[in-house]
This record gives structure tokens, sequence and C-alpha cells, in this order.
């Protein structure tokens, strides 16, 4: 058997597996997106016989816009928040969006301060090229005037976000396709920015890649199949307990 890592587009440094053995092949993508990024390698769609994929978003309401609109969105967010004397307080997962967005406002001109727990992993950023120099960590002191604030979600309602007495908050992720979201993090600004493939990045990876049978897993597998199985592919889904119903989170764990 011979195993191959092809480029994912997820984050620094993730792969797609390609398994060949005996003529046969299988491509597991883990969690990927097709669309260019700052810091990862884009997507590749290596041909295979099957495809196991991950459908976080796999429902048509999961449309993301290009990157160079979120980019404008996500800077405009930023500086209104500084023309209404208030600190932007941007909800992003430690790992790989915090450093994107990061990287976004420093092309801008705008600094950033970063919440521990993505400031603790610039190193493997910098060392695959990636510099930060407008960035600096929450523990040298809290966001000053002028400056970006980065945290993770989950410090939506935590002393580091409540501190900041005149807040904007852009929550950032592709749950944020859902005006939900605005409720669930007290959001004022909703920008779906995701490290994930959107339900048309789905259909593109699997006619691009060919396969003859399709296995989905994570966030609307069922829901996924389904559709591609009317589309004319066969598709099941993966019997390992990772399909959930509803929204799920796009992942401390890797967004």
């Amino acid at each position: 058997m011979s195993l191959e890592l092809h480029p994912a587009g997820h984050i620094l440094g993730s792969a797609q597996l390609l398994f060949e053995r005996d003529g046969r092949s299988l491509v597991f993508t883990g969690d990927f997106k097709r669309r260019p990024s700052r810091t990862a390698v884009a997507a590749t769609a290596p041909p295979a016989e099957i495809l196991v994929t991950e459908t976080t978003f796999g429902l048509p309401v999961f449309r993301f816009p290009r990157r160079e609109k979120l980019e404008e969105r996500l800077i405009a967010a930023c500086r209104r928040a500084f023309e209404e004397e208030k600190t932007p307080v941007l909800l992003a997962y430690g790992l790989g969006k915090s450093q994107e967005v990061a990287l976004i406002l420093a092309a801008a001109g705008i600094p950033t301060v970063l919440h521990g727990a993505a400031w603790k992993l610039l190193p493997e950023f910098e060392a695959a090229g990636h510099a930060f120099p407008l960035s600096r960590a929450y523990e040298t002191g809290p966001a000053k005037p002028g400056e970006a604030l980065i945290v993770p979600p989950t410090c939506a309602r935590t002393p580091v976000v409540r501190n900041v007495k005149r807040r904007r908050i852009v929550y950032l992720s592709g749950w944020a396709t859902r005006e939900a979201s605005r409720a669930d993090f007290d959001a004022d600004v909703l920008l779906p920015m995701s490290d994930h493939a959107d339900f048309f990045e789905l259909l593109e990876h699997v006619a691009d890649t060919a396969p003859r049978r399709v296995v989905t897993m994570h966030g609307y597998a069922r829901d996924f199949a389904r559709i591609l199985t009317a589309r004319g592919t066969p598709a099941e889904v993966l019997p390992s307990g990772t399909e959930r119903s509803g929204r799920e989170d796009e992942g401390e764990e890797g967004s």
C-alpha cells in the first residue's frame, strides 16, 4: 500500500490522504477548503475510486463569499469600530483563523492583539514564512485605541471581552451564515469566513476527484449523501457516529 499527502487548504500544514493498493485508490479529506487563503496551500483534488469527505457545511444554504470580499468586509468592520471609538473584537478560532485574520489586517495597516491560544502558535506560522509585525500578545496588555482584539469564540462572554467597555464584536465562522449566531455570540457583525468547504465547494471536489463512490462524515453527512446520490454519484454516511444534525461548532479542534 502507498500513502501520499495532498494539500487540503484547511489551515497551515493540513493534508488529504491518498491511499493506493493493487490499482485501487481512496482519498480521505479530513477538514478542507478549496478557496485560497494567506496561510494554507491550496487544496488539490487527486482522482480516486473512493472519496471519504467531511461535510460540515453540506447543505445548499452554506455558500460563502469570495475571499477578497470577506477581507474587505473585515477591514471595513474594524475601521468603522475605530471611527465609533470602539475596539473591534474579532471572534476567530485560535488555530488557523486567528493567524489568517492577523495577516489580513496587517496588510491593511491595522495592529492586532492576539489571545494566548493564537499567539502561542505564531512560531509555526513564522517558520512557514509568515510575518506578524503588527501583532502582539494579549498578555502584554489589553487592546489600545486603534488595535483590534482577536480571541476565540469561547471568550465571547468572558472578562477578556466584557472588560472592553466600548466594543464592536465580529464573529468569523462559516456558521455566521446563520442569523442565530448573532445572539449566540452577542455579535454586531456576522462574517462567514470559514476554513471549511461550503456546499458548492464540496460538489466541485466530488466532481474533480471523480470517485465511483463517496462516503460522507461530519456535519450534514446524511443530507449531502442523499443529494449526491440523487445527482448520480452513489454516496453513504460513514457509520462512526461522526454525523450530527443541526449546528455544530466549526471547531477549536481545527477550524
